[in-house]
């Protein structure tokens, strides 16, 4: 019931305004205990636990054509990272491969996850406070369109956090796996803005956010 979508062009997979299949993207996203569904002239379908993990790529024009603005309300954005690429970081004509040494360490890493991490993660209690302190505090994105956002910024701040204790091969969250988790979503979060362009802005939108806060 597990499934990793990698989609270079995001658009491909998942196609033009498709509002239903995003809707059901969205409603497997939150991992309920499980999935049912039927459909004309089949069996129906039961999957237990499903778990989706998808890493995709889109430019802002492209990005506008899945997501429009009905879609928007949903909730799947709230539930993705938007990773902006800040353009060429170096001109490399033909780039180097990975170095057989590094490749290696890599691999072992990966392989050793696999193998050595079992069962559910844990948290020192310094850790919890670490994230109680942070779920409090009042630090939010000076851009109306991420308002949902926050409701579940926790969420992806723990699963961060569980990527990062897992890369160190333990079960055990700590208050500097924590710290760590919050410095890169942080810094990720700075990009939102820029990821999205001029999508979905308009010179009301911060105006009639306050409004709906107030209400």
């Amino acid at each position: 019931s597990e499934v990793y979508i990698r989609a270079s062009e995001l658009e491909d997979f998942l196609g033009s305004g498709n509002a239903g299949f995003i809707s059901s993207l969205t409603n497997l996203w939150d991992n309920p205990p499980y999935y049912t569904d039927r459909f004309k002239n089949s069996k129906s379908l039961y999957i237990p636990n499903p778990t989706v993990n998808m890493l995709g790529g889109a430019t802002t024009t492209t990005f506008a054509n899945i997501f429009s603005a009905s879609i928007i309300g949903q909730g799947m954005l709230s539930r993705m990272l938007l990773i902006h690429g800040r353009g060429q970081r170096m001109k490399l004509t033909i780039p180097p491969p990975l170095p057989p040494q590094l490749k290696l360490l890599i691999l072992e890493n990966l392989r050793a996850v696999r193998t050595s991490i079992n069962g559910p993660m844990t948290l020192t209690p310094v850790a919890y406070e670490a994230l109680d302190d942070i779920y409090n505090s009042n630090y939010e994105i000076a851009d109306s369109r991420f308002a949902s956002y926050f409701s579940r910024r926790l969420d992806h701040l723990l699963k961060l956090c569980i990527v990062i204790a897992a890369s160190e091969l333990t079960t055990e969250i700590d208050e500097e796996i924590v710290l760590l988790a919050n410095t890169i979503l942080t810094y990720t979060e700075l990009g939102f803005s820029e990821a999205l362009g001029e999508f979905g802005k308009s010179k009301s939108s911060e105006v009639t956010n306050i409004v709906q806060d107030l209400s």
